[in-house]
C-alpha cells in the first residue's frame, strides 16, 4: 500500500490509479462510465477493493481510452471526421440524452458547468452505433428544413424586434429547436390571430 501509518487507510483516487497502472483522470472517467465503484471509505478506496480492481485494469484502459476527454465542439469535430457526417455539438448534446454517449467528466467555467466526452467512446459510436449518430443528423437537418429561423418566424407574425419575439414565443411555449421554429406552430399562431 502507497499510505504511511501517518495517512489515511486505503487509496485516494490518484494512489488507485498508481495502483492500478492508470491515470489518475483515467480512475476519475471509469467511475462516471460505471467501471470503477465509489470508494468504500469515502473517500478512500480499501486495500480490499483496491485489490478488486486490479485484474480490471485493462478493460477500464479500454473502455476509457489514453485520451483526456474533449468537450462538445472537439466532440463534433471527432464524430464527423470519422462518420462523414456534418456533426454539430448540439448532435453529441443529443446522443448523450439519448444514452448513446455517457458524459465521462464536467468541468465548470465563468460558472457554467461544461460536459466532456471519452475520445475511445466516441470512436465506438461513430464506428458502431453510426446509424444512431446519422438519425440524430437527419433529425437535426429535417426540423431546420422544415422550420424558420428565428428572424423568419418573427417577419412571418409581424414582429419588427426579434427580441420581443423571442419572449412572445416563450410566453406561447413555441418550441426552438437549432435555431428555428417549427412551421406548423407558427401556422396555427397565425390561425388563431385570425
Amino acid at each position: 500500500m502507497s499510505t504511511s501509518e501517518t495517512t489515511s487507510p486505503g487509496y485516494n483516487q490518484a494512489e488507485l490509479a498508481e495502483h492500478l497502472g492508470l491515470r489518475a483522470w483515467q480512475v476519475a472517467v471509469g467511475r462516471e462510465f460505471g467501471l470503477i465503484p465509489a470508494p468504500d471509505l469515502d473517500p478512500r478506496w480499501s486495500a480490499a477493493a483496491a485489490a478488486a480492481l486490479t485484474g480490471e485494469a485493462d478493460r477500464i484502459r479500454a473502455a476509457v481510452g489514453a485520451e483526456y476527454p474533449i468537450g462538445l465542439h472537439r466532440a463534433a469535430g471527432r464524430l464527423a471526421g470519422r462518420g462523414g457526417l456534418d456533426v454539430i455539438p448540439a448532435d453529441v448534446a443529443a446522443l448523450a440524452e439519448q444514452g448513446v454517449l455517457t458524459v465521462a467528466a464536467r468541468y465548470t467555467s465563468n460558472g457554467r458547468s461544461h460536459d466532456l466526452f471519452a475520445p475511445a467512446q466516441l470512436d465506438r459510436v461513430a464506428n458502431e452505433q453510426a446509424g444512431a449518430l446519422a438519425a440524430v443528423v437527419a433529425e437535426r437537418i429535417a426540423w431546420i428544413v422544415a422550420g424558420l429561423s428565428i428572424a423568419d418566424a418573427a417577419t412571418a407574425l409581424g414582429w419588427q424586434r426579434q427580441d420581443q419575439f423571442l419572449e412572445f414565443a416563450q410566453w406561447r411555449g413555441l418550441v426552438q429547436k437549432h435555431g428555428h421554429y417549427a412551421r406548423t406552430d407558427l401556422e396555427a399562431l397565425l390561425t388563431d390571430r385570425g
